[in-house]
């Protein structure tokens, strides 16, 4: 067993005087020397080896592909075009290895894969056979360089992707499913909050009229199914020939005065509401106008007995100056 000398400095007590402080001491510790890991000197050796080969692949393939599409294109855009090759390859790569937990994920770019390095050994091959001085020889040899690299680097991520057993892979792909479920909710919960902040900016705005609310029967209110409404019946349908029937006028109802107090409604304290909970801001502004408020804290308190005391102020108040009636 081989040892290794290692200093190190640590805190002791010291006295002095009656005092004690801690103070920094050095001493000397004797290690054992591990032998040495050759399982992962290896594995770094044939990663490293892997690098060096794939580093020549690509160089050659992009060479290759952008000699035999240089033919047809300039050169700025033939040898980017021929870098598609071994991209492609290499992003398959990291996605099988990112998905190396899950056989069925890694299924799916692993021939993708496949499928990018035998199209980049295609194309050096068409390049070398193509090309007047080289032959089928030097294309078949160029394609060889991109299979016995590219293999190896498969091999390597083979070789440290660990499988899991079954019952652990079907709960990380629970756990996984679980996770992306709420993240996925999350997403549309802040989706739907933004859609409900611009339809109030649009209510608010007098752009758009607030739907009134349905409603509800008391046995639903209370939580029950409560009565079905009958359906309503469809019109008949009318023949071409038979003219619709004209209905008559109806009559026009007498306006209903606003009802308030006698007191002064400036404050608009005394002002009731005449128009049920529920409207839209812009209805509710422009119902206590007709009401006779003459302010606007008389409009904005009119609003809160029929809204609530959600409305932001200055909407009421741009409301307001939009519906007042004009002097003169």
């Amino acid at each position: 067993m081989k040892y290794r000398t290692e200093h190190r400095t640590r805190e002791v007590p010291h006295t002095e005087n009656g005092e004690t402080v801690l103070v920094p001491e050095e001493y000397t510790v004797r290690l054992p020397i591990p032998p040495r890991d050759w399982d992962h000197i290896v594995l770094n050796a044939v990663t490293g080896g892997a690098v060096i080969l794939n580093a020549v692949s690509v160089v050659w393939s992009t060479v290759s592909a952008g000699a035999l599409l240089h033919r047809n294109a300039p050169v700025w855009a033939a040898y980017p075009a021929a870098c598609a090759f071994d991209v492609a390859w290499m992003a398959c790569q990291a996605l099988e290895w990112r998905a190396r937990y899950d056989p069925d994920r890694a299924a799916a770019p692993r021939r993708a894969g496949y499928a990018a390095l035998l199209l980049a050994m295609a194309v050096i091959y068409a390049h070398g056979a193509t090309t007047p001085g080289a032959g089928r020889w030097v294309g078949l040899a160029g394609a060889a360089i991109s299979a016995i690299s590219k293999g190896v680097w498969t091999l390597v991520l083979m070789h440290t992707a660990v499988p899991l057993p079954e019952r652990t892979q079907a709960w990380l792909r629970v756990k996984r499913g679980q996770n992306g479920a709420r993240l996925a909710l999350a997403g549309q919960e802040r989706e739907l909050l933004r859609m409900d902040d611009q339809y109030n900016a649009l209510v608010a705005s007098g752009l758009t009229p607030a739907a009134l609310p349905v409603p509800l029967a008391r046995t639903e209110q209370d939580g029950g199914a409560g009565p079905v409404p009958p359906a309503v019946p469809a019109p008949p349908v009318q023949q071409d020939n038979v003219p619709p029937p004209v209905a008559p006028p109806a009559p026009n109802p007498a306006p209903v005065p606003p009802v308030q107090d006698t007191q002064d409604t400036s404050s608009g304290g005394n002002l009731h509401p005449i128009a049920p909970a529920g409207q839209n801001l812009s209805d509710a502004v422009r119902t206590a106008i007709a009401a006779g408020a003459r302010d606007k804290a008389a409009v904005l308190a009119y609003v809160r007995k029929v809204r609530g005391p959600g409305d932001k102020e200055e909407s009421v108040v741009r409301l307001f100056n939009r519906h007042k009636p004009k002097a003169g």
